[in-house]
């Protein structure tokens, strides 16, 4: 989760571009941040917080490597921050090292010093004991065969003051070019600047400015729009992405491959957080027609056994793409050759499009905040228009989905309720049927933003326990589309028993502008997506980047 950057220059100065780049990576870590430029030694330097807390007069450096931290090992300290050093070089990591305890004992054996508590710094005095009698690139193929786990990193040394040297196993990397030079990142949002790119992993690897790069792809249009994100109010900007994005999401190519998607007897979705959420709502679309699926989380899923899945569609979900947890499963079920397998992402050059037979690409642009929400619409509309395809109905949006959104974001009550909430430590959030996976949604989005405890429940499920829950002090977010009379009886059951509540509909409460048919949702759940922000900001939280959280999860 971790980001790492490095580049090298044919016309100069590195440094800026260093800080750049892994600020363009801070949404996959924010706890610490660092840099190391190779003068004439290697200049470190690091800080907590994220890159935009780096000093501003860094040296002149015609190469270096950076580094955005999530912390796993060890505690949000600068010891533990990147990058970490053995003698004359220098590497940052992204992954896990699982054998590392292992590997730091023998190093300790052979004398070396540890300073941080990390599963990184045995990287670097590794390949520092490993150089004393190879090259490089064969340093780099033992070191590939010793360590364990899921991980990508970067190192320079002063012995090669030209080259950036780079090793990853299972976690890409891409390798830009631009007018300026190569650069190489854990994500194409580090590359905004190059023009054409290409993407490495499980191989050793010696990047120079000389290095001839064959097989390069232009940059993708996205990744190039992520230039106009603002830096601040990220998550609110993308909120307000999304009546547009409802108007362009479904494009003649997405059309084809759903269409050639087969209509097969089992269908099993794996996903983590907001995508599980989406996989559950289209889970009940497919109930409406008499279709059951399996929804996994993609977690518990990767250590449980699997049914038979030769008859199966299999589907994954990850905005980024590269979630770990969701990725090992798939290749799990993968093993078992599904009939088909398809891949909803934002991003269609990621490992998970890589494994798929069918990629169906969001295009929902950069994602940057952590909590994800303009994505969830766009994954829910692409599933959507999958259910349609399943039901063998005609595959259209509502025109007016648009505007409801629109309406829905200019709701000056949402922020009045924000405000209420701010006074309460427990919430709980109640649905039925498919209104249950959005109020899930509003649960998590409520953790993440407003790091207030929230729990959703069936609204039928209400008193079988959790009735003894309520009192003055819990709230109860009851969200409710008109599609089922029973979450009204667990209104009453809650009002009964002078609980508080704020009641989410088309009809009463909150009023919500929605549409004819099974897109309801849509609209509620940016009322959700709101409803959070606004507790959020009313309570001074960081909003784009949540303490503890980073926004691609690729660690298992």
């Amino acid at each position: 989760m971790c980001g790492v950057f490095g580049a090298i220059s044919n016309k100069g100065d590195v440094s800026k571009l260093i800080v750049q780049g892994i600020a363009a990576l801070s949404y996959r870590g924010y706890d610490s941040s660092g840099v190391c430029l190779l003068t004439d030694h290697l200049y470190i330097k690091k800080t907590l917080g994220p890159a935009q807390n780096l000093p501003t007069n860094l040296p002149f450096a015609p190469l270096g490597i950076g580094h955005s931290r999530w912390a796993t090992h060890g505690a949000c300290t600068l010891e533990n921050a990147h990058p970490h050093t053995s003698g004359n070089l220098a590497i940052v990591h992204n992954g896990i090292i699982q054998n590392y305890a292992e590997i730091k004992s023998q190093l300790i054996a052979l004398g070396y010093t540890f300073s941080s508590q990390t599963d990184s710094e045995v990287i670097a005095h590794l390949f520092s004991e490993l150089l004393k009698e190879n090259k490089p690139i064969t340093a780099l193929k033992k070191m590939q065969a010793l360590l364990k786990g899921r991980y990508a990193f970067l190192a320079v040394t002063q012995n090669h003051p030209d080259k950036i040297f780079a090793l990853s196993n299972d976690l890409s990397l891409a390798i830009g070019v631009s007018s300026d030079g190569v650069c190489i990142s854990s994500d194409l949002l580090g590359l905004q600047h190059c023009h054409s790119f290409k993407k490495i992993n499980n191989n050793p690897f010696e990047l120079s400015i000389a290095l001839p790069l064959d097989n390069l792809i232009p940059m993708p249009l996205q990744e190039k729009n992520a230039l106009s994100t603002p830096q601040k109010d990220i998550t609110l900007h993308e909120i307000h992405q999304q009546p547009q994005l409802i108007n362009n999401l479904i494009t003649e190519e997405l059309l084809s491959l759903i269409k050639n998607i087969p209509h097969c007897s089992q269908i099993m979705l794996i996903a983590c957080g907001s995508s599980y959420h989406c996989a559950l709502v289209f889970k009940n679309w497919l109930l409406s027609i008499g279709i059951y699926a399996i929804v996994e989380v993609a977690s518990e899923l990767k250590t449980s056994p699997l049914p038979p899945l030769q008859q199966a569609l299999v589907i994954a979900i990850s905005q980024s793409g590269e979630t770990a947890d969701t990725l090992v499963a798939m290749k799990k079920a993968l093993s078992l050759r599904p009939q088909h397998s398809v891949a909803i992402t934002n991003s269609p050059t990621s490992a998970l499009a890589e494994l798929c037979d069918t990629v169906l690409y969001i295009n929902c642009g950069p994602e940057i905040g952590v909590a994800s929400t303009k994505a969830v619409t766009a994954q829910m509309l692409v599933l959507y228009s999958l259910y349609l395809h399943l039901a063998k109905q005609p595959i259209t949006i509502p025109k007016a989905l648009s505007k409801a959104a629109q309406d829905t974001l200019a709701l000056a009550e949402i922020q009045q309720h924000a405000e209420k909430i701010t006074h309460f430590s427990h919430i709980l959030c109640l649905g039925k049927n498919k209104m249950l996976p959005i109020a899930k949604e509003l649960a998590l989005k409520l953790k993440e933003l407003t790091y207030i405890h929230s729990e959703a429940i069936p609204a039928g499920e209400l008193k079988h326990g959790p009735l003894a829950l309520i009192d003055s002090s819990v709230l109860c977010i009851v969200l409710d589309d008109g599609s089922c009379s029973q979450t009204l009886t667990s209104l009453s059951e809650i009002q009964a028993r002078n609980g508080p509540v704020l009641y989410i509909s088309p009809k009463s409460g909150l009023k919500v502008p929605c549409v004819d048919g099974d897109l309801n949702i849509i609209t509620i759940n940016i009322a959700c997506q709101l409803l959070s922000y606004y507790t959020a900001k009313a309570l001074g939280r960081s909003i784009d980047m949540p303490r503890n959280l980073a926004k691609s999860v690729t660690v298992e």
